[in-house]
């Protein structure tokens, strides 16, 4: 007998193919969406069944439009977003798509602080907590005067991004600012950062409830990433 129903996106990623086998050994019945029908999450025998969606990068007016389509007439308890891709076009919408079924995120303002880098950094600098050395230029003038202030590599990335795309390393001035007026027409406002170079590194992962108290946690190492100068991780060990 199901104990509700939860529908979970991105079913390609591994990241929800985790989560559908997590939510179906509860004895949720889970439905599996994905802009292609052939995705990991949606063969696996905790997915009970899929939707095939609208590319939300590509389409996304359509993609939302379908998707509130979709839970107009489909009762789910919960919908749970698990990409960049599709956690923006969501949360953007929150206050629609909440007339249908609850979103597995925090409001909007809190999501924003986790989600944009920048607002991220700044927290973390305003509490004190060790973070590389930062700046958060907002304008070309300002980037102009950044470059003579960072060392060497230095690091920019797109204040909103996932995995490695938009992310350069730069080994001097000119080729920061040839970095700087590349990213900011394709991805909007950047930060830039001293390198840190890789001796290993330890992630910490929680998932926390509406009162934020830690409903499960993990630290790993991170063993190998691609590209090897940085990025996503391919490969982690359980610390605990």
């Amino acid at each position: 007998m199901s104990q509700g129903t939860v529908f979970v996106t991105d079913a390609q990623m591994r990241s929800s193919l985790a989560v559908i086998r997590s939510l179906g050994k509860q004895g949720l019945d889970v439905t599996a969406g994905e802009e292609t029908w052939c995705a990991t999450g949606a063969f696996s025998r905790y997915c009970s069944h899929r939707l095939v969606y609208p590319s939300p990068v590509r389409a996304e007016e359509k993609f939302v439009r379908d998707l509130i389509a979709h839970l107009r007439t489909n009762e789910y308890d919960a919908i749970f977003p698990v990409a960049d891709a599709c956690l923006k076009p969501i949360i953007d919408h929150e206050e629609e798509i909440s007339r249908y079924t609850r979103i597995a995120l925090p409001p909007r303002d809190v999501f924003m602080k986790g989600y944009d880098k920048g607002a991220t950094l700044r927290i973390a600098l305003e509490n004190a907590i060790p973070c590389p050395e930062t700046f958060f230029p907002e304008s070309a003038e300002e980037m102009e005067e950044i470059v003579g202030k960072v060392g060497y590599p230095a690091i920019i990335k797109p204040r909103v991004s996932s995995g490695r795309r938009g992310v350069r390393i730069c080994n001097s001035p000119e080729e920061l600012l040839r970095s700087y007026d590349t990213l900011v027409p394709e991805f909007g406002r950047v930060v830039v950062q001293e390198f840190i170079p890789f001796g290993g590194e330890l992630g910490v992962y929680t998932l926390l409830n509406e009162r934020s108290e830690p409903r499960a946690v993990t630290v790993q190492k991170r063993l190998r990433s691609y590209p090897v100068s940085g990025g996503a991780s391919t490969l982690r060990e359980t610390v605990k």
